[in-house]
């Protein structure tokens, strides 16, 4: 057996005793709840990969964008186009908006919109019966519908807003340092979608208030779980804690009358002390904007009681069926809860996320058509806006006019010289038939010879008998 040199040696000893000083959890006997919220921690696992967009999902919904993206630059000069929101920070659903910011300078009112909407029906990208222009909405928007051939994706279109760029960042930091907010925040939106509850325009929450919602839920931690539990909950397995006490807390512990969330202050605070919330919003959810202290991005919301029933309701049926089931062994790290209908179709009660949401036939039907889709994408691109697809290329500038003193261009000014040269050439020769020499074309001033006969002659020559005058014509 080979010896181990003594530097291998320390090395080993550090890594042991790293290992050693790992914050772990309290070994304590599993009870029923546990085993059964571990099991619930597998099924939230395995729903999160069937409702976000695959990887070739993606890539086609990016080609469609592109082709959006290069109409509107044709139209619009130097306009900036970007996405944002839960498509540019990835936690967007298989049915999720697109959300769509263009800056384009110098330009404003709602005339822009009406604008945007029909230069898209006219070049054949969207169905013109779903085109949409909310201009009277506290964030103007345009809202369009691909053709089917385009996968009839739905995008939503800002002017010169561009406060939703801003947030991007600030939410990709939070997911990078709460890992726990992208599932909990995919499986909330899934339940709100089923019970219409999960947009501004249906009275609930939008994906930016969920998204704040969760990271409140997050920092207070009101059940006081094991801060490895919201750490690393894969290896804690504790996305089934997660679930279940953000609906009790949203269901029935959160003051919505007296407090709003602060995701900066990391707490809740009195409504009292925001003189930025009016008092119609008092009744309802109320959340602290991350970009500008005096904004509440949840005022659009009039469904606060719909709200906390529905999540209510959730946890109810999960508490019930936790106390109804039999879970008996635990699955394996990382293995899926047998017969899961996540996974099988057709399967029924085994399951038990599927109490409180379902994956429909469309959304598994929804990936059939990627195929085709990449096909007519291509298709467009080569039959009907090539030239629209190429970068455009910017047309020289124009050369400077040298220009006379009277305003007019230099070679203009040299024609009109040479022409007015002639018709004196024309006037002096009048009434001399025998004339001898014709003065050259030139610019400059030429020397008439001229025959004269003993008289004086239309153009003003000197009429002398037999001579030969020279003049300046």
């Amino acid at each position: 057996m080979p010896r181990r040199s003594k530097k291998a040696t320390g090395v080993i000893a550090d890594l042991a005793c790293k290992a050693s000083r790992l914050p772990s959890l309290p070994v304590v006997k599993q009870t029923h709840e546990d085993i059964f919220l571990r099991r619930l921690h597998f099924d939230i696992a395995q729903f999160e990969p069937l409702v976000v967009p695959t990887p070739q999902e993606k890539c086609v919904r990016l080609q469609v964008y592109n082709l959006l993206a290069a109409v509107l630059r044709k139209r619009f000069r130097d306009c900036q186009v970007e996405v944002y929101g839960s498509a540019a920070q990835g936690l967007a659903l298989h049915s999720s908006d697109t959300d769509v910011a263009v800056l384009i300078p110098g330009k404003t009112g709602p005339g822009v919109l009406f604008q945007i909407a029909s230069k898209l029906e006219s070049v054949g990208l969207v169905v013109p019966g779903h085109t949409r222009v909310r201009h009277r909405a506290r964030i103007p928007i345009v809202s369009v519908q691909t053709k089917p051939e385009f996968g009839s994706l739905r995008f939503d279109i800002v002017v010169n807003h561009d406060d939703g760029m801003k947030v991007t960042p600030i939410v990709h930091d939070y997911l990078d340092k709460m890992p726990a907010v992208r599932p909990l925040l995919l499986i909330l939106k899934v339940f709100l979608c089923q019970r219409n509850l999960n947009s501004a325009a249906t009275g609930g929450p939008s994906s930016y208030v969920l998204t704040c919602m969760v990271i409140h839920f997050l920092q207070v931690n009101p059940n006081g779980l094991h801060p490895l539990r919201i750490e690393d909950h894969m290896r804690t397995e504790s996305l089934g804690y997660l679930l279940l006490d953000f609906l009790k807390y949203y269901g029935s512990e959160f003051p919505y009358e007296t407090d709003y969330i602060s995701v900066k202050a990391k707490k809740r605070l009195p409504k009292t002390s925001a003189p930025w919330i009016s008092q119609n919003c008092y009744p309802h959810l109320c959340v602290e904007c991350l970009t500008n202290e005096e904004a509440n991005i949840a005022r659009a919301i009039n469904k606060t009681k719909a709200l906390k029933a529905a999540l209510w309701d959730g946890h109810t049926q999960l508490r019930k069926l936790m106390e109804a089931s039999d879970p008996g062994t635990v699955p394996e790290e990382g293995a899926p809860s047998e017969g899961s209908s996540f996974e099988n179709t057709g399967s029924s009660g085994v399951s038990y996320l599927e109490n409180i949401v379902t994956i429909t036939q469309q959304d598994r039907e929804r990936k059939l058509n990627l195929n085709d889709m990449a096909v007519n994408i291509q298709k467009f691109k080569t039959e009907n806006w090539t030239e629209l697809i190429k970068p455009r290329v910017q047309p020289p500038p124009r050369r400077a006019v040298e220009r006379g003193p009277e305003g007019i261009p230099s070679r203009v000014a040299k024609k009109v010289d040479i022409m007015r040269i002639e018709q004196q050439n024309r006037t002096c020769f009048q009434g001399s038939p025998r004339s001898t020499a014709v003065a050259p074309r030139t610019t400059t001033a030429p020397q008439c010879a001229v025959i004269n006969r003993g008289h004086r002659s239309s153009g003003g020559c000197s009429a002398g008998k037999g001579n030969i005058t020279h003049r300046r014509s």
